[in-house]
């Protein structure tokens, strides 16, 4: 789609909507910076309060993820009615693809319960082409660099805090058996760092940044990088060297090897920062009561195993093809090898068992669109640094998904969808203005 102008008149310029300038939404755009900056410590902070055990952190992060969207949903829906002139209905109606996926699952397998799992899928996505639509159309007014700087905001705060409280408020033990706060297992914290590393490092890189801004996303990106390299994900420096590495090849000129050059070097700081965690934890072990021991094993970068991926990838795609058109309907697998496994670690086969080929194909349609699009970005003349930076992480969403749950969890996915259409519609872009994509 490429609008130039309102529907019915009226120019577009300073990268949104006339439309958008109203209270409602700036107003509502607040609330998504909002979002962005408080979701990863939202879920630190619940952990706390509600005394979490490992793994059920992900009770809240889906839970906290679910009414922010649907809140979101609920205002844009209303703001796109008052300004229904302007907004494109046929957006939300691809919700017809969801719907039936549901329906036809229903009709194929009806005394099936999993398809009740399919309603994540289906919020995700309404939430998808609702944000689209808004920002296309001028509901909410956001720009590029406040989505880009609020998430990086928020997910810098997220690292302060959780070193201090595991370093500074005696809860060494808890780090020990690789229980992050706010996430459970350390290695799920990648489905935050990811984007948020390649935002700070894009945004660093460039030298369109000012000043000042420029040394908080190094900052950002460091801090970032050391809770990263701590975590040992190897499916995070994969998905962040190799997505900088095609935007410097496929970049004209080659002018996005710097891009290249800061992920790598700032994945080595971090991982260089993050080795000295367990020696700082055996210092203060004889406080904590924790067997220094056990601590080192949680930086383990440098193994050379698949942990279990390809069994698991062979399993389930064997079940994927026992129903090929609708799916599962839900991550249940009834494999004895799998069955302790809530997710395949790759979301090209998770999707495909879930939702089949009814599913698999339009999502494969919408992603190589949105490729195709981040292309266009790479090798545009005068690019925008925020958007930029939202379609590179976004990209390094995609790539980390391949061999880790990623844009299974409903929290990634939900900030695959913004930088997405950040990405698509380019709000705020000086010079390009135009919904695009």
């Amino acid at each position: 789609m490429c609008h130039k102008g309102r529907r019915g008149g009226g120019p577009m310029h300073s990268g949104t909507l006339q439309s958008a300038r109203a209270p409602f939404g700036i107003w509502c755009g607040y609330l998504l910076y909002f979002v962005l900056f408080a979701l990863p410590i939202s879920f630190a902070i619940a952990d706390i309060l509600l005394d979490l055990k490992h793994y059920q952190t992900y009770r809240v992060r889906r839970e906290f993820t679910g009414y922010c969207e649907v809140i979101l949903i609920v205002l844009l829906l209303w703001g796109a009615i008052k300004s229904w002139r302007v907004f494109d209905w046929r957006v939300p109606a691809l919700m017809v693809v969801p719907l039936f996926i549901l329906v036809g699952h229903s009709l194929a397998f009806p005394d099936d319960d999993n398809a009740r799992a399919l309603w994540r899928w289906t919020l995700i996505f309404l939430f998808a082409l609702v944000f689209y639509g808004a920002v296309a159309g001028g509901t909410i007014a956001i720009t590029a660099r406040g989505v880009v700087t609020s998430f990086v905001a928020g997910a810098s705060l997220y690292t302060v805090f959780a070193l201090v409280y595991h370093f500074g408020w005696g809860n060494l033990s808890e780090l020990n058996s690789n229980n992050l706060v706010g996430f459970g297992n350390v290695r799920a914290s990648n489905r935050l760092l990811v984007p948020a590393l390649m935002c700070a490092i894009v945004a660093f890189a460039l030298p369109e940044a000012a000043g000042r801004r420029r040394w908080f996303f190094l900052a950002a990106a460091l801090i970032l990088a050391m809770l990263s390299g701590y975590t040992g994900s190897r499916s995070t420096i994969m998905a962040l060297v190799s997505i900088s590495i095609l935007a410097a090849l496929l970049s004209p000129r080659f002018r996005y090897l710097r891009i290249a050059a800061a992920t790598v070097a700032v994945i080595a700081i971090g991982l260089a920062l993050a080795s000295l965690v367990p020696t700082v934890i055996q210092l203060l072990a004889s406080t904590e009561n924790v067997e220094p021991g056990k601590v080192s094993q949680s930086l383990q970068v440098f193994r050379y195993s698949s942990s279990g991926r390809v069994m698991i990838w062979e399993t389930i795609l064997e079940l994927a093809l026992q129903r090929p058109a609708f799916g599962w309907g839900g991550a249940d697998f009834t494999a004895d090898r799998i069955r302790q496994f809530s997710n395949a670690h790759n979301i090209i086969i998770q999707v495909f068992y879930e939702v089949g080929l009814a599913g698999l194909i339009p999502m494969a349609i919408l992603a190589a669109s949105f490729l195709l699009r981040s292309l266009k970005i790479v090798r545009a003349p005068r690019p925008d640094m925020y958007v930029t930076a939202a379609a590179l992480s976004a990209c390094a969403i995609m790539a980390s998904s391949l061999v880790a749950p990623g844009l299974w969890f409903q929290y990634s996915a939900f900030l695959f969808v913004v930088l997405a259409v950040v990405a698509l519609v380019r709000p705020g872009a000086p010079g390009e203005a135009d919904p695009l994509g």
